[in-house]
């Protein structure tokens, strides 16, 4: 059966001051969510989930369904501050304005699906062979509670117009990730990036350190353990206005206490995405080049 592909599209979009989802990259309007499922489709998923907020779908039904109205089966499944566990209760909208968090947009997207599905950001783009590795992988006989993080290489995620967080993979022998760290405020030198330790020390990380940028595939039983550390989560900081429950935080936890094993997918893969209002144009002119080099079609509808 097809895994399917759940697409975080409800985040604030803070640093970019808007809604990165619906920024403009490609011919007719297209956005980087229209990309990813063009690579989606063509990579083998037959489902997509894009996961929303209220007030959202509208504009989706007119842009992304139509293009790919008969193509895909596409739905949605909207990210809501009040669905939480039995036993919590949502703070009032006055004194959280943020979701939860990837954690919790995961398992807005997750529920009910019963196949292997990836999990993927809506302003990344992550190209069509790291699309193919990870349809490939969720294609094959699962493994119980075995999972998957596709892994770019440090080099090929930073932005030209800012510093950027990245969770910096330590991958062991067998190619299995052993941990995640979150390092903020990154920027570009040679042959790698720079960043500035808790102590103020200037640290480099060399350019083909793997790094994650989201791209997950997990096999349906990761929805059980997810909910368990979410749960968690409210237990601990629910009542923390700015807290979220990041994915590759849970995901770490879960490999620490042997719940879980998470393959790291490795490869020669390429990456734009939007983090500040500047890189939108960075992204435009890639697929400018991929289209003229025969990557993307000038119209996704076509």
């Amino acid at each position: 059966m097809a895994p399917a592909l759940v697409i975080l599209a409800a985040g604030m979009g803070s640093r970019y001051g808007g809604d990165k989802h619906a920024a403009a990259v490609g011919p007719d309007d297209a956005t980087i969510s229209d990309y990813l499922i063009y690579d989606a489709i063509r990579a083998g998923f037959g489902a997509v989930v894009l996961v929303i907020r209220d007030g959202m779908q509208r504009q989706l039904d007119e842009t992304i369904c139509r293009r790919f109205q008969g193509r895909v089966a596409i739905s949605y499944a909207v990210q809501r501050l009040e669905d939480v566990p039995a036993g919590h209760r949502a703070p009032p909208s006055a004194s959280r304005a943020k979701p939860w968090g990837t954690t919790h947009a995961v398992l807005t997207g997750a529920r009910g699906l019963t196949v292997p599905f990836g999990a993927v950001n809506a302003d990344d783009l992550y190209g069509p062979a790291a699309f193919a590795r990870l349809a490939s992988f969720l294609q094959q006989p699962p493994t119980a509670d075995t999972h998957a993080l596709v892994g770019f290489a440090l080099q090929e995620t930073l932005s030209p117009n800012g510093a950027v967080n990245r969770g910096v993979c330590r991958v062991n022998a067998a190619g299995m990730l052993d941990r995640i760290r979150e390092v903020k405020g990154l920027e570009r030198q040679d042959g790698g990036a720079a960043y500035r330790d808790e102590g103020g020390a200037v640290r480099v990380l060399p350019g083909d350190t793997p790094v994650s940028m989201n791209m997950w595939g997990f096999q349906p039983t990761v929805v059980g353990a997810l909910e368990r550390r979410f749960t968690a989560f409210l237990d601990r900081q629910g009542g923390d206005p700015a807290a979220e429950c990041l994915l590759p935080a849970t995901v770490e936890d879960l490999v620490r206490d042997g719940t879980i094993r998470v393959q790291v997918l490795t490869g020669p893969y390429t990456w734009w995405g939007i983090t500040y209002p500047a890189d939108r144009a960075v992204v435009a002119r890639a697929i400018e080049r991929l289209i003229a080099s025969g990557v993307y079609p000038a119209r996704l509808d076509a």
